[in-house]
Formats: C-alpha cells, sequence, structure tokens
C-alpha cells in the first residue's frame, strides 16, 4: 500500500485525467492518479464525476476506501456528500446507489486496486460520513511543532496509528527547524501556501491544489506559511516529529537494516 515514489511535490492540474472504466459500471468516470503502489494497485487519486451520471446497482469492493468531495455533489446509499465532505468505507463495506446531479470531484485514498463485486450487499457497520465543516478545530495531536496548528481528526486505524486529518495553519506560521518522521506522509493542499525546504535544499511554495507524497526519514523543512493553510493529510503510522539530523536517528539505522533505502 505504501510502497510508493516519493513525490515532493506535484500540481493536480500537472496530472491529466484518464478515462476510469470499472467492469459494469457506466461509462463517464476519469482518474487522476496522484501516487500509486504498482505492487499492489493501492493509489491516491482525484476522481471526476459527470453531471447526471448514476449507478443504481449494491456492490463491495475488496479496497478500503476513503474519499473527500473537493467540489460538486455525491450520493452514496442515501447520503448527500458536497464540498469538504469525508467519507470512510472498510474493505467489504456496503456500497449502495451512487449518483451525482451537477458533477463532482473527489480525493479517492484506496488500500488496493479498486473492484466491485456487483449484486453483494455488505455490512454498514463502521462506515462514515463526515461534514468536516461542521467539526470544531482541536489542539495538534502531534507533538513538537511551533504553536498556531490545529486539526480535525477524520479517522485513526488502531492497529496501526496511522490517521487521516485536517491541519489548519495560521497565517505567518514559521518553522525554523528541519524534520523528518517514521512514517510516510502524504497531503493535499486545499487552500493557502507553504514555503518549504526540501530534502535536496530547494525552495517550494506549495499552493492550493498541491500534493505530496514523503516516505518516512524525508527531511523537510524550514517552513513558512504567510496567507496560512488548510490541507488533508494522511499517514502510514503514528506522527511524530524529530528534529535531531536524520543520521543521529536509531529508528532511521533501524530501517536501513530491514532493506529499506531513502528515494
Amino acid at each position: 500500500m505504501w510502497n510508493r515514489k516519493h513525490i515532493e511535490f506535484i500540481w493536480f492540474d500537472d496530472v491529466k485525467y484518464e478515462p476510469f472504466q470499472i467492469p459494469g459500471f457506466p461509462e463517464g468516470l476519469k482518474l487522476k492518479i496522484l501516487s500509486i503502489d504498482e505492487t499492489d494497485g493501492a493509489l491516491s487519486g482525484i476522481l471526476s464525476i459527470p453531471a447526471g451520471w448514476r449507478f443504481d446497482e449494491d456492490f463491495v469492493s475488496d479496497a478500503q476506501e476513503e474519499l473527500f468531495v473537493l467540489s460538486g455533489d455525491l450520493e452514496i446509499a442515501g447520503e448527500k456528500l458536497t464540498e469538504q465532505f469525508y467519507s470512510f468505507r472498510p474493505a467489504g463495506a456496503a456500497h449502495g446507489r451512487i449518483r451525482s446531479e451537477k458533477g463532482c470531484e473527489v480525493i479517492v485514498m484506496w488500500d488496493k486496486k479498486f473492484n466491485a463485486h456487483l449484486g453483494v450487499k455488505g455490512p454498514k457497520s463502521d462506515i462514515k460520513t463526515i461534514d468536516t465543516m461542521q467539526m470544531y478545530w482541536k489542539p495538534n495531536f502531534a507533538e513538537g511543532p511551533a504553536a498556531g496548528i490545529s486539526v480535525k481528526l477524520l479517522h485513526e486505524d488502531k492497529s496501526t496509528g496511522g490517521a487521516t486529518f485536517i491541519v489548519g495553519i495560521l497565517p505567518n506560521w514559521r518553522e525554523d527547524r528541519a524534520e523528518h518522521h517514521p512514517c510516510v506522509e502524504e497531503s493535499f493542499k486545499l487552500f493557502g501556501d507553504m514555503n518549504l525546504n526540501t530534502l535536496l535544499g530547494n525552495k517550494l511554495l506549495m499552493g492550493e491544489n498541491s500534493y505530496f507524497f514523503r516516505p518516512p526519514f524525508i527531511k523537510h523543512g524550514p517552513m513558512f506559511t504567510k496567507k496560512g493553510t488548510m490541507s488533508l493529510i494522511r499517514t502510514s503510522s503514528t506522527l511524530i516529529n524529530r528534529y535531531c539530523p536524520i543520521e543521529e536517528d536509531p529508528e532511521y539505522h533501524a530501517w536501513l537494516a530491514n532493506g529499506a533505502r531513502l528515494p
């Protein structure tokens, strides 16, 4: 699932939509693949559904699914999702009728290649549908960064500590230290800007509709935002901020000893 290339960073518009056909589904879906694990088909991308598209059969998928609506409207099993709605479905969970009246663009995150077993009614337990704009901001749960960060926790995997959450950062926030994490970190920039120094020391300005995928132990920072920023973030395990040189991190050496390599 997490065996993907390091991406630092790309704009959504730099990736072309390609036709996305699921056997048994109507045509018209399009998909931008932002990152993919070629070993199991897990991917993060943007799904485009045209206005008036609908699929009225029950089905289940072998893939765990996370969705975040960027624009438009999406109805799943009678629940209507609009901008900034989040949806989580475990593998094998029920997928009812899907339709979009006006069309939509949706961030999709599948933990393996997406498929559909048509005519199967799966369980509805553990399905989440969240209007994230109605959530209150909470203090940052990851220790270490400078003050000025708030979060909205959307999903947490209790077995790994991995999480999906929205991060909001105040204007003129800055972090003067470089940092790294012993986990995968991916980010979809929803609003605002972020200046950062990458592994190679290049200064980059991330903005709205940009994306990165960082394997473990990728150094980044210092960081600064002028306007403030809001991002959808996902991690593979508990997010831990480390500010020491990577070479002094004992977990980094254990990671290398297990056969891992920096991109």
